[in-house]
């Protein structure tokens, strides 16, 4: 957990580089033990399950400044975790005075021991930017060595042998990947008695095997405006994310045999409710969102209803619950906070007006009393950065950027005028966002992270979307503790 100033500086300047990467970054937000983020690597912008554990240093914390490079000492524990840890890492330097990163992998090789210490010496010439990109992704790639059973926190059961595997374990060893053509993952409908039945079909080489999900609809054909529509679209696209890592790691001529067997396993436990089930346990766990089961089991202790009277969906980190008139969204204090790490690392920008409240990042920025020209310094500068990265995703992706011209320059007109005004108000986010809720407020909101810290930043909104004057969200009892993590809110039905 990031606590002074220079290190929630060394946090962000990691994050905005990991994210020009494409990767997601996720910073822990409780209490740790060496580890203070970790960060999903990504296939074609989208996560894919490679983890990688990072420990970043700010300021002279355990720093000492060498010929070749940056050293930092630390003690037995934490060299005795690092090497235990079931998934790569690196630790990463912040010189806050140049701007730059360094970085080294921490392995047996790296770490040296002096005297009673250990020591790591993160070189001059390992500074973090785009061009280490394919190192570390290849680090990352090498880690894992062939499939171990680990300690188990679930059993799943194929072809009566009892194979242990811990989701979370089994979910970072997805490293392992297949070189194309590997798995190939499709859904089809499948007519029979008159009804449409969803089926899975799994496509390796010259052998197919196809699945019944259990799941009927009207429909004839699954195709992109069924997806986006559909309730089971977050768990589907999960679903394919477990068997593409699930077959990497398998790697047997069978695998096919005991991925046909592990989903009929979920159909006959529960359908495609058992599957959502396990799927978003499975995605949430490394970010300490609550079990499923604990969702519905506080809803149920509220409504009095058993599993069979009422519909639930996930969607990420959230579920949906739907019982006679009532449709309604259940959320846990860290999936908001996850929420809110996905919204500020991947810089989408487009939804930050549509899924955060503007009234609250405001009551944030003046209840901290932020210094005026240092935020209206932080906003310049994230100005600068998301027209960079822009014109070069479009020079990227259509070899001209001209048509970003005029916008570019309406831009400079409305943040000038921000910024001539903003010392005036005590509403400046507010403000930020009457002008520009595409790119202006967006930008007011990650220079209000960067100047008070992302840990207490998101602790704040969710204090005050969650719990505070006039929410929208309730929380929910949980049986058997004392303070609940989970919220519920009422939706308008579509």
């Amino acid at each position: 957990m990031i606590n002074s100033r220079a290190e929630k500086a060394a946090v962000y300047a990691t994050a905005a580089v990991l994210n020009d990467f494409e990767w997601f970054f996720h910073e822990r937000t409780t209490a740790d033990f060496g580890i203070d983020a970790f960060v999903e690597l990504s296939t074609s912008k989208r996560p894919d399950g490679r983890f990688l554990a990072l420990q970043i240093k700010g300021g002279n914390s355990g720093l000492k400044r060498g010929k070749n490079g940056l050293v930092f000492y630390f003690p037995d524990n934490h060299r005795d975790y690092w090497l235990r840890l079931r998934m790569p890492m690196l630790m990463i330097a912040h010189d806050q005075k140049n701007n730059v990163l360094y970085w080294e992998k921490v392995t047996a090789a790296t770490i040296h021991k002096t005297g009673k210490q250990w020591k790591i010496e993160l070189p001059y010439r390992n500074t973090l930017a785009i061009n280490a990109k394919r190192t570390i992704e290849l680090f990352v790639d090498e880690h894992f060595g062939p499939y171990q059973s680990y300690v188990s926190d679930e059993t799943e059961v194929h072809y009566g042998k009892v194979l242990q595997v811990s989701m979370l374990t089994g979910f970072l060893r997805g490293t392992l990947r297949v070189k194309e053509p590997a798995l190939q993952v499709s859904y089809e409908m499948r007519s029979r008695d008159g009804k449409n039945e969803l089926c899975i079909v799994l496509i390796a080489g010259k052998k197919q095997v196809i699945t019944k999900l259990g799941y009927y609809d009207a429909v004839c054909h699954v195709d992109d405006r069924w997806w986006w529509d559909h309730d089971y679209y977050f768990t589907l696209f999960s679903l394919e994310k477990y068997l593409y890592h699930r077959y990497a790691i398998l790697n047997t001529k069978n695998a096919l045999d005991i991925l046909k067997a592990a989903i009929e396993e979920m159909v006959q436990q529960g359908g495609m409710d058992e599957i959502a089930r396990r799927m978003f346990d499975r995605e949430n766990k490394l970010l300490q969102v609550p079990a499923s089961r604990r969702f519905l089991l506080a809803f149920e202790h509220a409504t009095g209803l058993d599993r069979s009277g009422y519909q639930v969906c996930v969607t990420g980190h959230a579920m949906r619950f739907s019982v006679g008139e009532f449709y309604g969204e259940m959320i846990s204090w860290q999936g908001r906070i996850a929420e809110l790490e996905m919204l500020i690392a991947g810089k989408q920008y487009d939804v930050f007006f549509v899924q955060t409240d503007p009234a609250i990042w405001n009551s944030i920025y003046r209840g901290n009393r932020v210094n005026g020209q240092e935020f209206v310094a932080a906003i310049r500068v994230q100005w600068v950065l998301y027209w960079d990265r822009l014109y070069t995703e479009m020079l990227r992706e259509t070899g001209s950027a001209t048509h970003l011209d005029d916008l570019k320059n309406r831009s400079w007109y409305l943040l000038k005028h921000f910024c001539d005004t903003c010392h005036k108000k005590y509403n400046a986010v507010l403000l930020a966002a009457e002008l520009d809720d595409l790119v202006l407020f967006p930008l007011a909101v990650m220079a209000l992270v960067e100047l008070i810290g992302t840990t207490e930043c998101f602790r704040q909104y969710c204090e005050a979307e969650l719990n505070g004057k006039g929410s929208v969200w309730e929380m929910l009892p949980e049986p058997g503790r004392k303070r609940s993590q989970l919220f519920i809110r009422e939706l308008e039905q579509v």
